[in-house]
């Protein structure tokens, strides 16, 4: 399949036999965050529900059909990628809108602006690349529709000024007094990610033993013209158990848009089984971080290619909080770096219950102001795990939160924040990981709240959970095929020629006429 440069306005239709595409935005300068959306409309040309409204805050719609995967950095900026399977998107779906916005600036401080569709083998159908954005904050890119039963891609390149809200409003998305879209506070969809916590303060530590077998689905996330050389992906990959696959009960796939390139090894899948199965039991797909490796070239037999891969795990005690989420509206900071937290022997007793057996979790904690009676004493961050006080940061840390902590509780939220606690019978000491005042961003102090769903309660067997909630995504996938390596064709003069083995040379030796 060949690219195609769209130019505004032109469309193109997918070719046939395309289940499913993902469409990539792009811009050049990464240190601007865009917040990339889709949304589902009718013949109308507008939502049917909130839900068909999906972006970092709801990532998948209803059915799962069109699911945002999130934002990376790359050596031209920055991507955010938003997954589409054409053969589940509701029958009165008739376009899906792929846009983006962004809090401050406009459209066009972010430089090169690009949106691209690529299928699930990872072949680029087309590129239209957006060259007339000014003062826009928010910017159609283009739309996936239906046509006479077929779906098209056109390339649109239309801008709002008035921002996300303008957007939202006139597709028929509901928003609220403030004029920001009304953040969705229903429980995350069956079959949504939920990532690691592992990954926090771990690369990828753990290396894939890469069988034959899944040689070609690696093969496949590649472009069929990359030849003769090396690449690196780093996709968000699935752990997702297979009580049923031939591999026996303990067996958990490492998947990738909708290819297993992997299986955790036999020795490590029983202590990654409680985790896996306690996520997929509450009705979430694990996801974490993976680095391949990907090298092909021409051998003695014709191409060869080979993957080293490694994902992000960690220790299965680190992947999961030790308690619930906070029950009373809150917005999770992002990490940044640990602090200590203070006084915390007043406290043992309360901590005392959050120290796991191993001696070290993770946990939910949230942050307050505490304003003391005595005139003396300076306000203070008071720091709580599950809405009890088990210490607070220093005078001159807590200069640090208070401004951030004071804004979000004027919109109603708690800050919550993750947290490491590490103790024995006797002590324990906590510390949280979260952004300073100076360091939030306009999408922390005024944007959606960020959660993360509660798990469903620990059990003593890990076989025992109830896997039915994604019983249908628990069968093994069926194999990718290798794709025939096309060697391109010698050139017409004569200054390359190949050889076979028989003839002792590899493919493609120069021509050295005596």
């Amino acid at each position: 399949m060949s690219l195609l440069k769209l130019s505004k306005g032109q469309n193109l239709p997918l070719p046939a036999g395309v289940a499913g595409i993902d469409v990539v935005i792009g811009w050049a300068r990464s240190e601007i965050e865009v917040d990339a959306s889709a949304l589902l409309l009718g013949a109308d040309g507008r939502v049917g529900a909130d839900g068909d409204f999906v972006f970092y805050n709801q990532p998948e719609s209803p059915n799962g059909a069109v699911r945002f995967l999130g934002v990376r950095a790359t050596e031209n900026g920055a991507q955010a990628r938003i997954a589409i399977d054409l053969s589940t998107i509701p029958a009165p779906v008739q376009t899906v809108a792929l846009a983006g916005s962004v809090a401050t600036g406009s459209f066009g401080q972010l430089g090169e602006l690009t949106f691209r569709v690529d299928d699930r083998a990872g072949h680029s159908l087309a590129l239209y690349a957006a060259g007339d954005a000014a003062s826009e904050s928010a910017f159609l890119f283009g739309e996936l529709y239906r046509r006479d039963g077929k779906w098209k891609i056109r390339a649109v390149g239309q801008g709002w000024a008035s921002g996300l809200a303008g957007l939202a409003t006139d597709f028929g998305v509901d928003i609220d007094d403030d004029g920001e879209a009304e953040p969705s506070t229903a429980a995350a969809s069956a079959g949504s990610s939920y990532r690691l916590w592992s990954r926090a303060r771990r690369w990828c530590d753990y290396e894939l033993a890469v069988d034959n077998e899944h040689l070609p689905a690696i093969r496949s996330l590649l472009p069929q013209d990359f030849l003769d050389g090396s690449a690196e992906l780093n996709p968000d990959v699935e752990l997702v158990p297979e009580p049923d696959g031939t591999r026996g009960p303990w067996a958990i796939s490492v998947r990738t848009r909708g290819r297993t390139i992997g299986y955790i090894g036999a020795e490590e899948a029983p202590h990654w089984a409680d985790v896996v199965r306690r996520v997929v039991a509450s009705g979430f797909v694990p996801t974490t971080a993976c680095r391949i490796w990907a090298r092909e070239y021409g051998g003695w037999d014709g191409a060869e290619f080979s993957a080293y891969v490694q994902i992000a795990l960690g220790e299965p005690s680190e992947a999961l909080p030790v308690n619930e989420p906070p029950t009373v509206p809150y917005t999770m900071l992002p990490r940044s770096a640990f602090v200590q937290v203070t006084k915390e022997d007043e406290h043992f007793d309360v901590l005392l219950d959050f120290v796991p057996a191993a001696g070290y979790g993770l946990l939910f904690a949230t942050l307050h102001e505490n304003v003391p009676d005595s005139g003396r004493t300076k306000p203070h961050v008071e720091v709580r795990i599950d809405d009890q006080r088990v210490g607070q940061l220093t005078p001159q840390m807590s200069l640090r939160f208070l401004p951030m902590i004071r804004h979000l509780h004027q919109r109603g939220l708690v800050a919550a924040c993750w947290g490491d606690i590490k103790g024995s019978a006797v002590a324990a000491e906590v510390r949280i990981d979260a952004i300073k005042a100076n360091e939030a961003t306009s999408d922390v102090l005024s944007g959606p709240p960020v959660t993360i769903p509660p798990l469903r309660s620990v059990l003593p067997d890990p076989l025992s959970y109830d896997l039915t909630p994604l019983r249908s995504l628990l069968t093994p996938l069926p194999p990718i095929r290798p794709v025939p390596r096309t060697e391109p064709a010698e050139p017409p003069d004569g200054s390359v020629v190949r050889f076979d083995r028989s003839r002792c040379a590899y493919p493609g030796h120069p021509r050295t006429d005596p």
